[in-house]
């Protein structure tokens, strides 16, 4: 299987060594910030107000936020939460590591986003959340979500990181879910090298998630009821402190984030222009009036033609032609993975007593939309003329290869 990329696309740009070089020659920069002063404060300032809400939280990774989130709300032993199959696995690991089951759903027929049929179906009476997120700059459907949160009396925790700045019918992703966690790190749009950060209108699970990562000065300031003022000195025993400069690099590249949303697009755009003229590859379709956002990948899917030849057989060929392609999508399902396929690894207890174990078939649209899926670079930073390039050879390969596959075709036998 050809899961390698040729590329590295985490490296720091001129403008990140920019902005960590302003934020130390400043006079009053510290190489902490322990408070809601500094940098920090400022940064969740303009996140909380970009979404419309009342409170953010910064992290020191998207899963650390996500892992505060689930804290805050009470989920632990005895509760379980409904999650897609289709995500990256920090949006349900915290959960498990916090002694909650974790109950997956399937994606929608044409779509990698969660099914919100599915999450009905999949409730139960221990249910606590449901979480989703907006695979590859897919804008999930938040409102249908929200209808079966509010019914069932249960929380919904959006993640966010694949979609910052994108919408659905002009509602803006992260602005209208109890919790909203995205990550700030790798090479998310707004990346920092690592970070994260949780957003909430709810006041209990601000001081709850602060609690948990955050004590002393920040917890005292943050804190405004008693029952949280209380352990506001030690907090609830750990560090999720975002650092200063990951912060600032992070914050330069979000106020820049019109011009790098814009800059996203258009290179994708390229590359659906490329893949429109193969009948090898479907490009991604935007659907139900969305906008990607920073659309945090390029997925793209294998029509009827082109599953007789086969993604890795499609992949490998690419590659042999140096064209940076990756069979199937960047990560399988989760029930795919074998931590959702067995009861005990012995290697942790609170990853290995959830009872609930997963097979192949046992979502078949995730599955189905899996196996014809390639995945594209996610092109970040590159100067436009080297995507141009890439975007000239890639089809230049798949109109060869599909030259290729019909000459290769079994001519029919004579009667």
């Amino acid at each position: 299987m050809n899961r390698t990329f040729l590329g590295r696309r985490d490296k720091f740009t001129e403008s990140d060594v920019r902005a960590a070089l302003e934020y130390l020659a400043k006079d009053d920069s510290t190489n902490s910030v322990f408070g809601l002063d500094g940098i920090i404060g400022e940064y969740e300032r303009a996140l909380a107000s970009y979404h419309g809400r009342q409170f953010a939280l910064l992290c020191n990774s998207g899963t650390s936020a996500l892992f505060s989130a689930y804290f805050s709300i009470g989920i632990g032993p005895g509760v379980d939460i409904v999650a897609p199959t289709f995500t990256f696995p920090a949006t349900v690991t915290p959960a498990l590591q916090l002694g909650a089951k974790v109950r997956l759903v399937d994606c929608e027929s044409n779509s990698p986003s969660i099914d919100a049929c599915a999450v009905e179906e999949a409730l139960s009476p221990n249910t606590k959340a449901i979480v989703f997120t907006h695979m590859w700059g897919n804008i999930a459907d938040v409102l249908a979500l929200r209808e079966v949160a509010q019914r069932h009396g249960v929380y919904l925790i959006e993640d966010n990181s694949l979609a910052i700045g994108g919408s659905r019918d002009g509602v803006l992703t992260g602005s209208l879910c109890d919790v909203v966690c995205f990550s700030l790190g790798s090479t998310k749009m707004f990346s920092g090298g690592q970070g994260g950060a949780l957003l909430t209108d709810n006041l209990d699970i601000l001081e709850r998630a602060t609690l948990l990562g955050h004590f002393g000065r920040r917890a005292f300031e943050a804190c405004q009821t008693p029952k949280s003022l209380q352990f506001a000195d030690t907090g609830f025993g750990m560090n999720l402190r975002m650092h200063v400069l990951s912060a600032a690099i992070s914050f330069r590249r979000f106020q820049s984030r019109e011009g790098l949303i814009q800059a996203r697009k258009k290179r994708y755009a390229l590359l659906c222009e490329a893949l429109a003229s193969s009948e090898l590859i479907n490009p991604p379709v935007e659907q139900y009036g969305n906008d990607s956002g920073s659309w945090q990948g390029f997925v793209a899917t294998i029509s009827e033609e082109g599953l007789r030849i086969g993604a890795e057989s499609i992949a490998g060929y690419l590659a042999s032609k140096d064209i940076e392609v990756q069979a199937f999508a960047y990560y399988p399902p989760l029930h795919l993975r074998r931590l959702f396929q067995t009861r005990t690894n012995g290697l942790s207890e609170r990853h290995g007593v959830h009872p609930i174990v997963y097979r192949r078939g046992a979502f078949p649209n995730s599955e189905a939309l899996y196996d014809r899926m390639l995945s594209f670079p996610l092109f970040l930073d590159e100067p436009i003329d080297e995507v141009e390039s890439y975007c000239s050879r890639l089809e230049r390969g798949l109109r060869e290869l599909r030259e290729l596959a019909v000459v290769e075709q079994p001519k029919p036998t004579a009667a």
